[in-house]
């Protein structure tokens, strides 16, 4: 079978587009929510989910409601599309501006940036369209095309038989092109796997195949590609690092709390991308056994708050203009944030917080004293500051991006490691109990 995804701006006719590919079907008229089409072409079943058409202009002016639908859209043909269709209409004397290609830019990566790598551009225009204009339609959307690798379809609606075996035979290469590159790669997918999609995998290479291996590879995908359009962050540092604010820089309009010795779970959305933060209680800056246990309990315990896991951990290390912070300072941090295991440091991402007053010069002292602390996550670091957040926002979501993509994969603790970190703290807890017990005989004595 096929499963597509057709996006595009209001009035570009993309339900046109599936009843050319499936012929006799009932067509709705474009609305607010996904329309899923189901039938066949050429005897292959074919699944296509028509996306509500966003605003041409700006994705600004795109309601709530249509964002979310369009990155629900590759939910609807599980476990996920073959192929994403930008359907842009070619029209005479209405050639598509650069902040109208900007806009179905920006709503195509509502499903994360690395979306073009399974998207291709269909020009579809009537039967009397010129082909000058096809051409220049096509030259206009130069930009646009560069982030599909050159992918594109012409189609006039009219001629649409011939012309849809075109449109099918391109998919079918662009799905067999990924398919290649994930066979080739397919050791270093499994390896990050959840042990369940491993399993599938195993199972039906063993039974039937490097065939019925690459269509399960094409769900792996999914699974993988699909955990970009939703994002889980972990924010940990000191008592007073203005963590909440860097939640709240991230998802704007959402209510904060007051640190406190308890996770804080936020939710919201940052361009149309759905996020959880975890706020973890803050530590004591110098010393890890200053803080207390129940403190070092929920920060153990704050991966486990945004299921099945984080795709990052942010380190917040404030930075303040004579207050560079001390080695015994970074030493209790790394202390902290290794409560979560070595292993943590690879899914960790340090960032430098303060005001737009700071000098660069302070900030890079901060820099140069955190080096050794810097080593233990590959050098990931992010500066923002909060009075221009909104690009800085941008920018440090793009870094946890492409740190996600890296290691393709969350963070979790095995269960084995969170009992080993609980019952330590319950030993404890029994002999500080045991040891007041006995003071208090000794006093009664």
């Amino acid at each position: 079978d096929l499963r597509i995804v057709l996006l595009g701006k209001a009035g570009s006719k993309k339900n046109r587009v599936a009843k050319a590919i499936l012929g006799d079907i009932e067509l709705y008229e474009e609305h607010e929510k996904c329309v899923l089409y189901e039938g066949e072409h050429a005897g292959k079943s074919i699944c296509i989910v028509d996306t509500p058409g966003w605003d041409r202009v700006s994705i600004e002016c795109t309601t709530k409601k249509i964002k979310n639908e369009i990155t629900r859209s590759v939910t609807l043909c599980p476990p996920g599309p073959h192929a994403l269709i930008l359907v842009l209409p070619v029209n005479t004397g209405d050639v598509p501006s650069q902040n109208e290609l900007k806009s179905s830019s920006r709503h195509v990566e509502l499903l994360s940036e690395r979306v073009w790598n399974y998207t291709m551009v269909l020009f579809l225009c009537d039967r009397d369209v010129q082909e000058s204009t096809i051409t220049e339609h096509i030259q206009e959307a130069e930009k646009l095309l560069e982030k599909c690798s050159g992918r594109h379809c012409v189609m006039r609606l009219s001629e649409s038989e011939t012309q849809i075996n075109g449109l099918l035979k391109e998919i079918e290469s662009m799905v067999e092109e990924y398919l290649e590159i994930l066979t080739n790669t397919l050791q270093n997918l499994v390896e990050h796997l959840p042990k369940r999609v491993e399993a599938v995998i195993t199972a039906n290479e063993t039974k039937c195949g490097i065939g019925c291996l690459k269509s399960h590879l094409c769900s792996c995908l999914y699974v993988m590609y699909n955990q970009y359009t939703y994002l889980r962050i972990v924010l940990l540092g000191k008592s007073g690092a203005g963590k909440n604010r860097v939640a709240k820089a991230i998802l704007g309009d959402i209510e904060l709390y007051e640190e406190s010795e308890e996770c804080v779970l936020y939710e919201g959305e940052h361009a149309g991308k759905s996020i959880c933060i975890v706020d973890t209680p803050g530590w004591d800056r110098v010393s890890i056994e200053c803080t207390t246990k129940k403190i070092k309990n929920e920060i153990s315990r704050s991966v486990t708050l945004c299921p099945p896991g984080p795709d990052a951990l942010i380190l917040v290390l404030p930075v303040n203009t004579g207050d560079v912070p001390s080695l015994n300072e970074l030493e209790s941090t790394s202390g902290h944030v290794e409560l979560l295991s070595e292993r943590v440091w690879n899914h960790t991402m340090v960032l430098f917080l303060c005001d737009r007053d700071v000098e660069e010069s302070t900030i890079t002292a901060h820099i140069q004293k955190s080096e050794k602390l810097l080593e233990k996550c590959s050098g990931r670091h992010c500066v923002m500051r909060l009075s221009e957040s909104e690009s800085q926002v941008c920018a440090l979501l793009k870094k946890i991006e492409s740190m996600v993509e890296e290691k393709q994969g969350y963070f979790s603790l095995t269960e084995g490691y969170y009992e080993e970190e609980q019952g330590k703290t319950g030993t404890q807890e029994e002999t500080n109990k045991k040891q007041g017990e006995e003071q208090s005989e000794e006093k009664h004595r």
